[in-house]
């Protein structure tokens, strides 16, 4: 589901098998630059997202930019977003998230294959309200730009804040929860890496 213009209202969806193109019909196709989102919400603005629902996606559960931390009055748009069964859960991208500051807020995101949240956007992030239970990496947090080669700084930062982050539940199942879709075989490199022996 692909979300594109402003001030969409994304509510009470649900999302089931999302299929890459890079396996659909048995296709085992090497270069690995494809990312699609089961929902896309990253070339939307000023979007409500509420009560929504992924089970299954073959790459990223939510595609997003987040919402706008300077935007303070909107960020109750974002509630209710659960996410489970994806290689990735949330994930907001290098040419994605907002200017100055991304809020990922109002998600659950559980048994995912390798992140719950994975993020790589050039500006800062917030994380509020948001519940990772039982995926490999809870939550996979890098920052792009400035250059350090070329001695750059900026004022850039993560805050973690009213969340719960759950490395494994009761009902995790070491044996089950930590088998690879075959789907993601082909792509190794593009794994979460993993400690030694486990």
């Amino acid at each position: 589901m692909r979300i594109e213009g402003k001030e969409n209202l994304v509510i009470h969806n649900m999302v089931v098998m999302s299929l890459s193109i890079l396996t659909y019909k048995g296709r085992k196709t090497k270069v690995n630059l494809i990312w699609p989102g089961a929902v896309e919400l990253n070339l939307a603005t000023d979007i409500t997202v509420i009560d929504n629902a992924v089970g299954g996606s073959e790459r990223i559960g939510f595609l997003i930019d987040g919402a706008d931390c300077r935007n303070g009055t909107k960020t109750n748009r974002w509630s209710g977003n659960v996410v489970h069964g994806a290689w990735r859960g949330i994930h907001i991208g290098y040419e994605d998230g907002h200017p100055h500051c991304s809020l990922i807020s109002g998600f659950l995101t559980w048994k995912n294959l390798d992140y719950g949240i994975w993020f790589w956007p050039k500006s800062r992030v917030i994380i509020s309200n948001v519940i990772a239970a039982d995926n490999t990496v809870g939550i996979m947090p890098e920052i792009a730009e400035p250059s350090a080669i070329k001695h750059e700084t900026a004022n850039k930062f993560v805050h973690l804040y009213n969340s719960l982050i759950v490395g494994s539940s009761p009902s995790y199942d070491c044996v089950e929860d930590v088998k690879p879709p075959i789907n993601s075989i082909p792509f190794p490199d593009s794994r979460s890496m993993k400690a030694p022996g486990g």
